[in-house]
This record gives structure tokens, sequence and C-alpha cells, in this order.
């Protein structure tokens, strides 16, 4: 079992405690108790138990959303989480293959809704549920089983699909509650979509540790802002761009959120000037960071303030407890102190497998150690630093060079507030970098400067563009295939800016 007896016993000993706040709903821990008995009644009765019957939710951000994924991952469902702002080609690409015996979803959602009826694939609408309140009893045994299918974040190409098991996240709950020092507090906000890994999880670690989960219906900085001050929110988990664009806001009234003591982020890495700014907007908070994936869980982690900043910032900190990392070269054999490899890890918070995607077994290829593909170094402190993914190298001018790279340089700029460097064909080259930034600078020469002090010429972007919008996935992070068909459309949306190369 995930979390259902850590729910009942929450319920007996306090009952009237807020569970979940989201949007503008609330329920108590006994009223979210006696709700996932009622939704699970309601599954019992719409699915066949002769196997393990998959159960997909693709549901915005709701009450709704918790009492169906809890009831979904009960023994012996599986319950697969889509992101409902999936292109509908995508949606149908996933439905397709993964062919689950019920969907859960808001009837609101029509194009959606037409898709699944074409599939002839049976669908549960919470809001026109059978209003009958019958319960049954649930078996509490702490079984192991497969609990959860995710999704590998995906642009254009189909998402790879993992399987994991309840075992994995029970002992990471109990690792991370630890970690992130959660019974210091009380009142947790994650304002990112629960169809994503980092809300997710923190949900799920914040029910297991019988505290108070809030989150919004859909992101609005001013609603974030009002939840903090009304409810005295006392930490909050989100990715970095949320977090910017609530510094934005706050930064017009010069306000800071005195009352939140612990910020924890994960999803792309800080930069010295990402930290800066939010140990001003929260100046009595402990700021931590991780890294991870979703197929691994927690890798590292990393408690940054003003003394270690500068030396940590480079790096995603130490490995997480009980997890090992082993920097491996191609033939599976140690890398030296310093150099590169592929980033492999052992532990217990690994996924059981993929579903698909991982056609060439990366994955597994040398248990009990797992990659996802990530190349980096340990250095003499045991800091791992992430240079980027095997895909993320390219070759320009017969030099091989990691984007991402070329970006943490670049990020500690002190002109540039967001970017992204992109590998765009070249008959010259084969591959040029490009820069694109969000700056108040009209000409490039300062970017190319800066570059110019770290990097050697071959890995300076040859041209810098200007944007005053990334577009952003749903999980927030900058969507670099939209990106690159706009520089390749030569849109309106970036304006080339002069420099001289030399």
């Amino acid at each position: 079992m995930l979390l259902f007896d850590k729910i009942t016993k929450y319920a007996k000993e306090t009952p009237n405690q807020t569970a979940i706040f989201i949007g503008e709903q609330s329920l108590s821990y006994q009223q979210l108790h006696e709700n996932v008995s009622v939704a699970y009644s309601q599954l019992q009765k719409l699915v066949s138990y002769q196997k393990a019957p998959k159960i997909a939710l693709i549901l915005d951000n709701s009450v709704s959303f918790v009492e169906y994924y809890l009831a979904a991952t009960l023994y012996p469902h599986c319950c697969a989480v889509i992101d409902p702002k999936l292109p509908i080609s995508q949606l149908e690409q996933i439905v397709t293959k993964l062919k689950p015996d019920l969907v859960v979803l808001h009837n609101d959602n029509q194009a959606v809704n037409e898709l699944l009826k074409k599939l002839a694939i049976q669908v549960l609408h919470p809001s026109s549920a059978n209003p009958n309140r019958n319960k049954c009893k649930i078996d509490s045994a702490n079984q192991n089983y497969p609990f959860f299918i995710g999704f590998t974040s995906g642009t254009t190409s189909l998402p790879k699909a993992f399987i994991r098991s309840t075992h994995s996240w029970r002992k990471s709950f109990e690792l991370s509650s630890a970690v992130f020092n959660l019974s210091d507090t009380q009142k947790i906000l994650c304002p990112c979509p629960l169809s994503h890994g980092l809300a997710l999880y923190c949900l799920n670690e914040t029910l297991f540790s019988g505290k108070t989960f809030f989150s919004l219906s859909h992101w609005d900085s001013q609603q974030c802002i009002d939840l903090i001050e009304k409810y005295q929110i006392d930490r909050l988990v989100s990715v970095p761009s949320i977090l910017v664009s609530l510094n934005e806001k706050l930064a017009k009234t010069n306000k800071n959120m005195t009352a939140i003591q612990s910020v924890i982020t994960a999803g792309s890495k800080l930069d010295l000037k990402k930290y800066q700014m939010i140990r001003n907007r929260f100046p009595n908070a402990t700021i931590q960071e991780y890294y991870g994936a979703s197929e691994l869980g927690f890798i590292c982690v990393s408690e940054l303030n003003d003394q270690n900043v500068q030396e940590h910032i480079l790096s995603v900190g130490k490995a997480f407890p009980n997890v090992e990392i082993a920097i491996l070269d191609e033939s599976a054999k140690p890398k030296p102190q310093g150099k590169i490899g592929t980033i492999y890890v052992r532990s217990e918070l690994v996924i059981d497998d993929y579903l698909w995607g991982d056609n060439l077994q990366d994955f597994k290829q040398n248990s009990p150690f797992f990659s996802v593909g990530d190349l980096g170094y340990l250095d003499e402190k045991g800091l791992l630093h992430v240079i980027g993914r095997k895909g993320d190298m390219i070759l320009s001018g017969g030099f091989n060079i990691y984007l991402s790279e070329v970006e943490n340089c670049l990020r500690n700029c002190p002109d540039i507030t967001e970017l992204c460097v992109l590998a765009i064909e070249d008959d010259y080259l084969e591959y040029k970098l490009v820069a694109i930034v969000q700056s108040s600078q009209t000409s490039g020469q300062i970017f190319y400067d800066f570059c110019k002090k770290y990097l050697p010429n071959y890995k300076i972007p040859r041209e810098f563009y200007k944007i005053n919008h990334f577009p952003m996935t749903s999980s927030g992070k900058i969507n670099k295939n939209k990106l690159t068909q706009i520089f390749l459309d030569k849109s309106s949306e970036i304006e080339k800016l002069s420099f001289y190369f030399k």
C-alpha cells in the first residue's frame, strides 16, 4: 500500500486537520479518507479484477484528482497519470498504446472525451459519478505492487512510459521527510501541475507525513501570493521558472514572503542570480535544490546558503541518502575523479522498468546501476556536476560541445534573466551555437565578451538573439522544439543582437 494506511491513521488521530487545499476546495483527513473509500468503490464496479486494472487520470489540479489518484493507486490498481495539456495527437498515441481499462476525466474536456469515445475506452467523470456514497472495505496490507505509470516529458515524440512499485516511494518518503525536515513545517504549497513528477511527489510526501498540501487549480502569481499570506504557508516547493514569475509579481510592490521557512526547487538547475532572488524574497527560508529523474528518484541534494553558494551552485550537490553514484565510461568502467562519464545510480528508489521507449535497454544495461543517460563528473568533495545528456552533445567545427556547459556559463552573466542555447545545422561547422536570451541589452557584445572570459572560441555562440517570453512546457521548462521552430521561421518574436566575433 502506498498512502491509504497513513490517511486512515491521520483520519483517526487528527480528523479535522486539513489534508488538501486546491483552488477553493479543501478536505480534512477524515473527509479525504471517506471520499477515497467512495471513489474506490466506484472503481471496483467499473473495472474487472481478473487482472490488475490500469486506470488513467487525465485531470487538471483539483480535489477530484487527489481522490481518484489515491483510489486508483490502491491494490490491485495501477494508476497512469497523463498530462491533460498534452497535444491531442500525443494523448491519442499514449492512450492507444497504454490501453487503460478506465479513464477518469473531467466532463468539460470535450476533445479528449471525443477521442476516448472513438477509441471505445470506458470513461468516469468525477462530477457525474454515481452519487451513491457506498464504501467498501479496503485491504490495508502493506503489499509491494506496481501502482503507478508515469511518462517522461516529451514535446513532439512519444514520451517513454515507466512503471513504479509502492516500495520505492515508501522508502523515498522515509528518506525525503528527514532530508527536507518535514517535521519543521506544516503547510506545504506546490503550485505546479499534479500531472508532473515534482508536484505529484510533493502531494504524496505531504500526505505521508500528515501535513497539509496546498496547490492552485492553475498557475496565477497573485493567487499564489494571496494563498501564502492568507494561510501562512511555511514551505514552498516549485520549479525555478515559477519562482521567477512569483518574484516578478512581488517585485512590483517590493514585498517579501517572511512566513516561508523552506524553499525546495527541482526540475532545472539554480544559478547564482536565482539563488539570490530566492534569498531576497524569502529571507527566512532554508533553500534546498535536488537533482533526480522520474525513473531514478532522488540522486543528489544541496542545501544552499550565503557561505557555500559560490562553490555549491556549480554542482547539483552530494548523493541523496542511501543512493550510490558511479561515473562510468562506455565500457562500464569507473571514470577517474573529475572526468566526465555517464552518471549511474544504485538505490531502492528506481522504477521497475519501462513499459515502452527504452528500446536499447540503456537503463538496465549495467544493473544494479541504472542511468537515464545524463553525463557528469564527481569532484574531490563528492559534489556531482551534471554536464548534460548524451543527446545534448553536438559536433561543431570538429569539436565536441555540450550545450548545457555553454548555458551554465551564460547563466552567470548579470545581464541575462533567462536563456537557451540551440544547435542549428550549418553548412560549414555542421552545427553552430545560437544563444537566445531574455535581457534588457540591445547588443550582443556584452554576452560575447562574457563568454570570451570563460570559454574557448569554439564554444562561444555564433549568434545572439533576444526574446521577451520563452515558449514553455506545461512542466515549466523552456520548450526547445518550439523555440527552434521560432528561430527557423525567422519569427518577429526574436531580435538578432549585433556583436563583433574576434
